[in-house]
């Protein structure tokens, strides 16, 4: 199967998450003063999750009422919910305080904040920490995949590292509730909002949507990029359909987004779940690695956290305010956020037009 990547203008979230590279203790620890109090925060959650798992059933059962913040009606998303109790019951933090909904501020998904909280708050208690052992990664996938090699799949390690993660989420999106990541994979959208994913007319009405007027070429990247993205679809479904079910459409919708919403650290891949579904901003920061260990490298935990920060220094948060991370640098050309994202950060315009480079 040839890989399509090599000729699209295809971005990650290009950020400091090393899934393999793992940075000293020392480099870290005087940032991350609160992990001092994870194990505390991870009792409490867990013992609070059945209380949890109850009013999502009782939200359920009353016809799922709008989540109403200082005033204003939100939709809760029950997918984000349920992402939310999968995350604490396997060690993960959770702010009590945030909410996924379907109409955040940001005109999308998101995440908000339901309560006022202080700087010291912020600063003392993590809003998000996720296990790295939820990560889906690349490394994963060559992993779990050596069961189908055995049995004479070909290598999953002779593809490109965006092509084994989309090939691992495809097959979980496949096992459905059987699963171990199902209440992430649930938590996807059913379109991946990559420009190169749409059809022609919501393509058309996303350029129009940008504002600005853009050459042509945009479009035409975008249709052309599609097309090597439905000829790698077929491949993959060609490839491995023999192994375990896996369909063109369903491989088209996860390398939609592996490319728009999967972190890097050369030359691993990974989805990080409820991370992901955080907007962009360029002030916020990006999300950092954390550990909790006694001392011995055996037994360390990774993590990965937000919290929330404009211009690396934490911030109060206000109800119904959005928690933001930055996805990549300014720096990135329009053209591609586009692709990835279907959107470009006002960022991103101001400093290609310091260069000139919208292409």
């Amino acid at each position: 199967m040839t890989s399509a990547l090599a000729s699209s203008a295809c971005l990650h979230r290009m950020q400091q998450l090393a899934v393999l590279n793992k940075p000293t203790c020392q480099d870290y620890r005087s940032k991350i003063t609160f992990m001092q109090t994870r194990s505390k925060w991870v009792r409490l959650q867990r013992a609070h999750s059945p209380q949890v798992a109850r009013r999502q059933a009782c939200r359920a059962a009353s016809g799922n009422p709008p989540l109403v913040v200082d005033g204003v009606q939100y939709t809760l998303s029950e997918a984000g919910e349920r992402l939310k109790l999968w995350i604490i019951e396997n060690g993960g933090i959770v702010h009590p305080s945030l909410a996924v909904v379907e109409n955040a501020p940001s005109g999308s998904r998101g995440v908000i904040c339901t309560e006022a909280l202080d700087v010291d708050e912020i600063s003392k208690n993590p809003l998000l920490l996720v296990p790295e052992y939820l990560y889906m990664t690349s490394q994963v996938a060559r992993m779990g995949f050596e069961f189908y090699e055995e049995q004479g799949a070909p290598p999953l390690g002779e593809l490109d590292q965006a092509t084994q993660l989309a090939v691992l989420l495809a097959h979980e999106r496949a096992q459905g509730a059987d699963s171990f990541y199902d209440p992430y994979v649930a938590s996807l959208s059913e379109r991946p909002p990559n420009a190169w994913a749409m059809t022609d007319s919501e393509l058309e009405a996303a350029i129009a949507s940008l504002g600005r007027a853009v050459p042509e070429t945009w479009k035409n990247e975008a249709v052309r990029t599609r097309q090597l993205f439905e000829a790698h679809a077929q491949g993959a479904a060609e490839r491995y359909n023999k192994y375990f079910p896996i369909t063109a459409e369903d491989f088209f919708w996860s390398m939609g987004h592996v490319l728009s919403r999967s972190f890097a650290s050369h030359p691993q891949l990974g989805l990080a779940p409820y991370i992901d579904l955080c907007n962009h901003c360029g002030d916020a920061s990006h999300p950092e690695l954390a550990w909790d260990d006694d001392g011995s490298s055996v037994t360390s935990e990774y993590f990965y956290f937000v919290t929330n920060a404009r211009a690396s220094q934490p911030c109060a948060m206000r109800a119904g305010e959005e928690l933001l991370i930055k996805y990549v640098e300014a720096d990135v050309a329009p053209k591609e956020a586009f692709m990835s994202y279907g959107f470009v950060p006002e960022e991103m315009w101001a400093a290609a037009e310091m260069k000139m480079e919208i292409e």
